[in-house]
């Protein structure tokens, strides 16, 4: 049976039901039972869970190596209606094994069964019966799904889910409560925006700031919800507000207790004449300085410690008063707002600790800095008590006079670690 054309069956199921004997392959069906002219050829898994199952769609991914990146997204997809318009190939092609990236036309998978299976080689796979929710159907609602595989460890899978939602922006998905709270599977087909979940343990990374939707507060918000996070790129969103204005940003989750969002990375315009007055910080953020400061300013967040950017200045107080300054030529150190804030751009007293020493052996360092002054000269400074005889940090913009000191012995001069690779540092903010 189902051999040829004019012996089609209605589904895979009919099949193993008229000859149980029937092993897993390629045969005819025709699912509106009808003349068998439309009938085409189809592929039968006839041996899991009970078999009789018919093959309606086989994908791969776009970026696999880096799954959670928004490039990554299913492919191809069935011509399902998804709430928007995904931008990955549409196929209406019966797929002919599990790895003949194909489907078939959507509106057929109704007739052939209301009951589906779901395999993948890297999520648990799922039986799942319709509720009140069905995929075939395009139903919001509940699902009554059993996993009947496990890929991923047990001890550590979440139980299989309870609800189908069809209008998840680019895809349908599988979840149990919240729908970015506990996805398990996502079947995203746009590659501008989000990724495809396929997550056993309904964890962490879709609902912590790894989607615009998903931004947390600061990365301090995400890490005290979710405190295996990471040191990465999440989504925040410093106002709490609709997310629409939610940006990218790097979190450090791990220096000093973590939570910090990185707002700035820099270099230098001449690092190897450093007291030159051609050298100064690149790029600036767009603090309020001198109209003589020339280098140029950024507002595009940094993804990275060595992508050097500057969040908005109007947003860093927003997203925490404590600062953390990294260097790789110069001591870290984290400051507490006193008097004084950098964020606050207010002159005045700042508690601050050296957290790591970077120091050359011949340079014998000071306290860390007590002060800060935003508008003394051509940036801020941090300095212990005189500004510009004493100054650890001074982030100087301007090409024309003046060079960045960066002193772990506070005292203003060129003792900043010498012959580093790419010399850079950064300021990350935390609440």
């Amino acid at each position: 049976p189902a051999s040829y054309q004019h012996s089609a069956v209605t589904s895979c199921q009919t099949l193993l039901k008229q000859s149980p004997a029937t092993s897993t392959g390629v045969y005819w069906i025709d699912p509106d039972g009808g003349s068998k002219a439309n009938a085409f050829k189809a592929y039968c898994d006839m041996d899991t869970n009970g078999g009789g199952w018919t093959l309606v769609w086989s994908y791969s991914f776009t970026n696999y190596s880096h799954f959670n990146d928004d490039s990554n997204a299913i492919t191809p997809r069935p011509n399902w209606p998804a709430k928007y318009e995904g931008n990955v190939p549409i196929s209406t092609i019966s797929p002919l094994n599990e790895t003949d990236y194909n489907a078939m036309n959507f509106s057929l998978w109704k007739t052939l069964g209301r009951q589906f299976l779901i395999k993948s080689n890297i999520n648990n796979w799922l039986m799942c019966q319709p509720v009140t929710g069905s995929l075939v159907d395009w139903q919001k609602g509940d699902v009554n799904c059993t996993i009947t595989k496990y890929v991923a460890d047990p001890g550590e899978s979440a139980s299989a889910p309870s609800k189908f939602s069809p209008y998840i922006n680019y895809g349908p998905m599988f979840h149990s409560s919240g729908r970015w709270d506990s996805s398990f599977y996502y079947f995203n087909g746009y590659t501008g925006k989000y990724w495809p979940t396929h997550d056993p343990c309904q964890s962490i990374p879709l609902h912590s700031g790894s989607t615009q939707h998903s931004a947390g507060h600061s990365c301090l918000t995400l890490l005290s919800k979710y405190p295996t996070l990471m040191s990465g790129v999440y989504w925040i969103d410093p106002d709490g507000g609709s997310q629409a204005n939610a940006f990218k940003a790097y979190c450090d989750m791990e220096t000093d207790g973590g939570g910090w969002t990185l707002v700035w990375s820099y270099s230098f315009t001449n690092y190897s004449h450093f007291t030159s007055k051609s050298n100064a910080i690149t790029p600036r953020p767009n603090w309020p300085v001198r109209p003589e400061v020339d280098v140029p300013i950024s507002t595009t967040p940094p993804s990275n410690e060595t992508d050097y950017n500057a969040i908005n200045f109007s947003l860093w107080k927003q997203l925490g008063r404590q600062v953390l300054i990294k260097s790789n030529v110069n001591n870290w150190l984290v400051c507490h707002s006193g008097n004084g804030s950098l964020v606050d751009w207010q002159e005045g007293d700042v508690n601050c600790k050296i957290i790591k020493l970077v120091i050359d052996s011949s340079i014998s360092f000071s306290s860390a800095p007590s002060e800060f002054s935003p508008n003394r000269a051509y940036g801020p400074l941090f300095f212990l008590s005189t500004p510009l005889g004493s100054t650890s940090y001074y982030f100087d913009g301007f090409t024309g006079n003046h060079w960045p000191t960066h002193d772990p012995s506070g005292s203003n001069r060129p003792n900043q670690k010498k012959n580093v690779v790419n010399p850079n540092g950064n300021i990350f903010v935390r609440p």
